[in-house]
């Protein structure tokens, strides 16, 4: 009753980010007929009568009626994630069932510092693999003997060939450069430096350079490709950084046709459960709707960028009942077109492509290792904040078809690698490595190893 209560709510109020006003009226502030009549004091953590009323009783933002729906939604979700078991209270016939789940929905991130003997004490426990590129990066001899399925990805609008040279690809202008995502610019990360648009040369062929070179790609793959995966965060500018009508127009005029010449299935752009990013591909569905050369409809896979270990955050946005990521781009979208855009969303199976637990309870209680890591992600945290962990999440629900972890491995010393890299240089699994890739059959002691 309960969550047949919130989702019938949800339906018909707007969200105005109601989990805020729960939290103030848990603080103790009080509301007079929707008006914030007592708030706390920033400085002196004291009660004090609001110097005005912020919000108006006509007002779509009501806080009590707002909180109370939080409450509600809140109490179904953790009823929600109170059904599914934690690890610890798995049978072994249970574990041995998750275990063969797991291997056949988990990948990893092959990015440049990755060495090949980097690898072996991970080998047969995963069943595809990622590069950021179009290619495998040298990867081809190791990829055939173990027997794993590649997928490459057009990371932006640029091209980067096997031998490191690379072209640019033709905007809706004609040329190289790009409107780009509507945010300041900030340095580029350096591991994406050299896939950033360097503004020519352009790509000559347009769509035959792609098709070019993943040809050669899959010729000499024993387990052929059957993906191709889209745009890398395309609303950030330090990422492949497009606009929804450039990512659009290319999709529809390079992406489509090469997957449609070689028989591949396309996997979206990035998109990210916060607000930012939804915004962002609603609006790239709506662009893409009205180009001519692109097609919605084509996308067969939605890529899933999440930083959380929090089961409830994978159980709110995924999960059959709640399908909050399924309801806030439906409201972005609206019935533009004429498109039932929640049927849409729902038909497509989602792809984890990056994940780790870094961006959850940054300010109280980051992450501060990777054991910490590990506890977080199997459900070991004795907290009642990550209940089953969100390793429990990706392989039972019937939503998320494959997920990946980032990173594999990086020099990085910055703490959020530190405590994320699955692999030590000495090809030594980390204790969050041996979590991810021995899930389920993990325990307090796989945590505290090799730290």
């Amino acid at each position: 009753m309960i969550l047949k209560l919130g989702i019938s709510a949800s339906g018909i109020w707007k969200r105005p980010r109601g989990f805020h006003w729960l939290a103030k009226v848990i603080e103790g502030a009080r509301f007079r007929d929707g008006v914030a009549t007592h708030e706390k004091d920033t400085r002196t953590g004291v009660f004090k009568r609001s110097l005005g009323p912020r919000f108006h009783h006509s007002s779509n933002e009501m806080p009590r009626r707002v909180a109370l729906l939080a409450l509600i939604l809140a109490v179904a979700e953790a009823a929600y994630a109170g059904e599914i078991q934690s690890i610890r209270e798995l049978e072994p016939a249970a574990r041995l069932r998750l275990a063969e789940q797991a291997n056949a929905k988990r990948g990893i991130i092959i990015s440049r510092e990755v060495e090949e003997a980097m690898l072996r004490s991970m080998e047969g426990k995963f069943s595809w693999f990622y590069t950021y590129s179009l290619h495998p990066r040298g990867f081809y001899d190791w990829a055939n003997r173990v027997g794993v399925e590649f997928v490459p990805m057009l990371w932006g609008g640029t091209v980067v060939r096997e031998d490191g040279t690379k072209c640019d690809l033709p905007g809706p202008d004609g040329s190289a450069r790009r409107e780009g995502a509507p945010e300041q610019a900030v340095k580029p990360r350096p591991e994406f430096r050299r896939q950033l648009p360097a503004y020519g040369p352009l790509c000559k062929g347009g769509a035959d350079e792609i098709r070019a070179v993943l040809s050669t790609v899959i010729s000499r793959l024993r387990v052929k490709p059957r993906y191709l995966l889209g745009f890398n965060e395309p609303w950030g500018s330090n990422q492949s950084n497009l606009s929804p009508r450039e990512a659009a127009w290319m999709w529809g005029q390079y992406v489509q046709p090469v997957a449609k010449a070689l028989n591949l299935t396309l996997v979206s752009p990035t998109v990210a459960v916060h607000r930012k990013a939804k915004r962002w591909f609603a609006d790239f569905l709506k662009a893409c709707h009205d180009e001519p050369l692109c097609d919605p409809e084509s996308i067969g896979r939605l890529s899933i960028h999440s930083y959380h270990c929090q089961d409830a955050t994978w159980v709110r946005e995924f999960s059959s009942r709640l399908q909050h990521f399924d309801r806030e781009l439906g409201s972005l979208l609206q019935k533009y077109g004429d498109v039932e855009w929640g049927r849409f969303l729902a038909a497509r199976p989602i792809w984890v492509t990056e994940t780790n637990c870094n961006h959850e309870f940054e300010r109280t209680e980051p992450v501060r290792s990777s054991t910490d890591t590990c506890l977080r992600m199997t459900g070991q945290k004795n907290d009642s904040r990550w209940r089953a962990g969100s390793l429990m999440l990706f392989v039972t629900l019937s939503r998320i078809e494959r997920f990946s972890w980032w990173t594999t491995y990086s020099a990085d010393a910055r703490g959020e690698v530190v405590m994320a890299k699955l692999v030590n240089a000495s090809g030594d699994l980390t204790p969050a490595g041996k979590a991810f890739f021995d899930f389920p059959n993990v325990n307090h002691e796989t945590c505290a190893i090799h730290e």
